[in-house]
């Protein structure tokens, strides 16, 4: 049989560490040991810890400072004095089924990373089941762009693809899940991360839990320890069951609401044909009008043209008409002007004569006033 190692990280959950260890030793997978990672505890864990070691040699621990983050590093330092052929990880606050470690070791045989599905308690203590598959292309795409989908204690590994240097942790960035960057840089890594059907964990995570004292959490933890470890197949059923209702209910709901939308597009539609037909007919009345329309402006242009040309040929002759008249005002007033040098020349000559005929006048009144 392979053996395991379970990594359990702590922070400031001593009190819980006694229910999450013990769900870790009544695994179904025997040949185990548990390394919990202080990640700059208080005293008191320590003191807790000291009483679960006493109890089963199988648990031991790490003491370190507070690490950057979650202390992700501090989980290095464990694997590289790992001897199992595998590792599974286990939050301070969850419960496993007792045959999540067996699922894991089935789950890792032709993979370097594996996952198992889980149950999670909300805030109110309703169950709901969270099943993901990273082998399906769209949930991965997902995953990759950065929906979590799994969790800490749903993971497991190999301890050959660490050897080999492909896996190991990191500090993660200040916006992202531990769990969700260690997984995210196996894929990258081009390590088989793969999934199973399984669940094996009930959930109970702090972030439903604000607020809550230590006490309560582990009050919490102590009412459902047994149904894990003694009901946990009908824990599963129930809720997969109650989704399984959902799911039919939400298809009814679904079927009832797409029929009334067929519905309703029918009754458009017969409304949109009807509207089309009306359409129809005002487009027929409208073509007919037009044609009516083109004969009358085919009439109407050739009435046009006919009296265009007959005022074009009444144009012309008036303007024939209106030479001739230029013709005979040029010629008349070239005669008034013949005419009018005549009579000044005959002006002319007139005038000269009466200056003579004057000029003779005076000469005879001279002579003839002489002789008196």
């Amino acid at each position: 049989m392979s053996r395991a190692t379970v990594i359990i990280p702590t922070f400031d959950h001593g009190p819980l560490l006694r229910l999450s260890v013990a769900s870790a030793l009544a695994q179904t997978w025997a040949d185990l040991e548990v390394v919990v990672i202080c990640d700059g505890a208080p005293d008191s864990t320590r003191d807790i810890l000291d009483e679960v070691v006493a109890a089963d040699d199988r648990v031991s621990y790490r003491w370190y400072e507070k690490g950057e983050r979650l202390g992700e590093t501090h989980r290095n330092a464990v694997l590289a004095d790992c001897m199992s052929d595998f590792v599974c990880y286990l939050s301070d606050d969850d419960l496993w089924a007792p045959t999540h470690v067996a699922a894991m070791r089935r789950a890792l045989e032709n993979s370097d990373l594996a996952h198992t599905n889980h149950l999670f308690v909300d805030g109110d203590g309703a169950l709901h089941v969270v099943a993901v598959d990273l082998n399906d292309p769209i949930m991965r795409d997902a995953h990759l762009s950065g929906t979590s989908f799994v969790c800490l204690s749903t993971l497991g590994h190999t301890m050959e693809a660490v050897r080999a240097g492909g896996l190991r942790w990191s500090v993660t960035p200040p916006d992202r899940y531990t769990d969700w960057y260690f997984v995210t840089g196996a894929i990258e890594r081009g390590l088989r991360v793969s999934s199973t059907d399984a669940v094996t964990l009930l959930n109970l995570a702090g972030v439903f839990r604000k607020g809550w004292s230590i006490e309560r959490r582990g009050q919490e933890m102590e009412v459902w320890r047994d149904a894990v470890e003694r009901r946990w197949g009908d824990l599963v059923m129930g809720v997969l069951l109650a989704r399984v209702r959902d799911a039919r209910s939400e298809r009814l709901a679904h079927v009832a609401w797409s029929s009334a939308t067929i519905a309703e597009h029918e009754s458009r539609l017969d409304d949109a044909l009807a509207g089309a037909s009306d359409l129809e007919r005002q487009l027929q009345s409208s073509l007919e009008l037009l044609a009516a329309s083109e004969i009358e402006v085919g009439r109407l242009t050739a009435v046009m043209e006919e009296r265009t040309s007959a005022n074009e040929r009444e144009i012309g002759l008036i303007v024939v008409e209106l030479r001739r008249a230029e013709e005979a005002l040029v010629a008349e007033s070239s005669a008034l002007s013949a005419a009018r040098e005549r009579l000044d020349v005959l002006a002319a000559t007139k005038m000269v004569r009466l200056q003579q005929q004057l000029a003779r006048s005076r000469v005879i009144r001279r002579v003839l006033g002489g002789k008196r």
